[in-house]
């Protein structure tokens, strides 16, 4: 459901709709439907109602749900006319689904998630010969959100990017992402593999991520992890 990046294919975030309505212990029963058209529903008496769709067909189509008529509603779609995890809101209870689309409608506050961004590095071998991951979780608001995810380092006064598959030295203009577009839940990617790092000792390893480069600075979202 990932790919080697970590980032999750469109069946990884279809199961992550899945997984949040799986946080609303009442199920609902519904009715109407048509041919290769899903739909589950269940409620939380703290998180409202959510119901979750699929259109297993080649044409888009539209659904709707009389009882969320007039309510401010949330819409995430995965499909394969987007990227990522596509979140909008209306106030009407007719909703489109793109073909072979995946939808979770939700009125209320919605499940409450506690994770937040944490990030560690993972080595082995010793300095002539290191091997390093590094990993990191996003902040639950932001998972599926476009943005970019960074690995730097620091050594003096020189800052290194790992771009996904070298180390990259950098000046002035944007940081450098390793991973560019929606964000996932979790990542982990291995940035030095059996190398030599005598010659950069000292050097502080940091990750970080954001919805933009701006907003990553602004709201601090960048921690050390490790130090050669």
């Amino acid at each position: 459901m990932f790919r080697s990046s970590g980032v999750p294919k469109k069946v990884g975030y279809a199961a992550l709709l899945w997984s949040t309505l799986s946080q609303y212990p009442t199920r609902l029963s519904i009715s109407g439907g048509a041919s290769n058209f899903y739909a589950i529903a269940a409620s939380s008496p703290t998180a409202g109602t959510a119901v979750l769709v699929a259109n297993n067909s080649s044409s888009a189509r539209t659904w709707s749900v009389a009882s969320l008529a007039g309510s401010s509603v949330a819409v995430k779609t995965v499909s394969d006319a987007a990227d990522g995890v596509i979140t909008t809101t209306q106030t009407t209870s007719t909703f489109s689904i793109p073909a072979y689309g995946v939808q979770l409608v939700s009125v209320g506050a919605g499940p409450t998630s506690t994770q937040t961004f944490t990030a560690s590095a993972s080595a082995s071998g010793s300095s002539s010969s290191l091997t390093l991951d590094v990993s990191m979780t996003v902040a639950a608001a932001d998972i599926g959100q476009s943005g970019q995810i960074y690995v730097a380092a620091n050594l003096g006064s020189q800052w290194f990017f790992f771009n996904g598959s070298s180390w990259q030295p950098w000046t002035s203009g944007n940081y450098p992402a390793y991973l560019t577009g929606a964000l996932p839940s979790s990542s982990t990617v291995r940035v030095l593999s059996v190398t030599n790092v005598n010659a950069f000792r000292g050097a502080a390893i940091y990750v970080a991520y954001g919805r933009s480069q701006a907003d990553m600075l602004t709201r601090g979202l960048y921690t050390l992890v490790y130090t050669l």
